[in-house]
This record gives C-alpha cells, structure tokens and sequence, in this order.
C-alpha cells in the first residue's frame, strides 16, 4: 500500500503546484469525504414555514365572555384584534380593516347595471348570435 506524500498547501508531491485563489482552496481546507460539513438543513426536519403553521393552528383553551372554549391560536390572535378595534385601538383597527376588505364576501358587493354595461351586453349578445354560439346546447 502507497501512501501519499503532500506538500505544504497540501497538494500531492510529483503533481505541478497550482496558484491558490478565488475558487482554488488549499486541499487541507477542502471537506473531506463522508464529512457531513455543507449539508444544509437535516432531511425530515422542520422548516420555519412549517413551525409557524403548527403553532398557529394549535387549539388553546380560552375564556370568552366567560365560557370556557377551546380554539385555534390563529382564531383567537384575530378575535383578540377584532375586539380592540372595537374598543378604539387605532392600530387594531388598522390591521383588522384591510382583513375585511380582503376576505369580505364577494355577494355582498352588488352591481347595478348601467346604461352602458346594458349597452356593452347588448354587443356582446349581438356578437354571438352573429358567430352562431348563442343559443348552442351541447350535443345537439
């Protein structure tokens, strides 16, 4: 059995020295095969995402006008908040708003037709009739 013999940057003696540099480590700093060094995050293990998500929908317990109840933290954070900006919290109210506005029910945003959609409709029939498509019913 032949054991190398290295130099002081640790390059095997008999090979030509190369400059060491930006992307050209001495091999005595290098990782060393079956090192685990530079892996990264462990395989099964839970990222930031994840924990957030687990702790968020974890159920507590909570007293709500009295009464004992048991749910999700993130439920409780937002019933927390809904309730100060009942009582005045400008910055309650501030956060909770844009919630409503985004998650509001879209039937309840009703639409009334103008002079002009009933005009934009009209076209819209008139350009399917035209086509042959108003009126169709599949597989006839």
């Amino acid at each position: 059995m032949m054991t190398a013999v290295y130099d002081k940057n640790g390059d095997p003696a008999g090979e030509p020295n190369y400059e060491v540099g930006y992307g050209r480590p001495p091999r005595t700093t290098r990782f060393k095969k079956g090192n685990k060094s530079g892996k990264g995050r462990p395989k099964g293990s839970p990222n930031l995402k994840t924990m957030v998500n687990r702790i968020a929908n974890e159920k507590v317990r909570a007293k709500i006008q009295g009464k004992p109840v048991k749910m999700k933290r993130k439920e409780l954070m937002l019933l927390h908040v809904a309730t100060l900006a009942c009582q005045g919290d400008l910055k309650a109210v501030d956060r909770f708003l844009p919630l409503v506005e985004r998650f509001e029910d879209a039937q309840e945003a009703v639409v009334i037709p103008t002079e002009d959609t009933r005009e934009d409709l009209a076209a819209i029939e008139e350009y399917l009739r035209y086509h042959g498509r108003l009126g169709e019913t599949d597989g006839a």
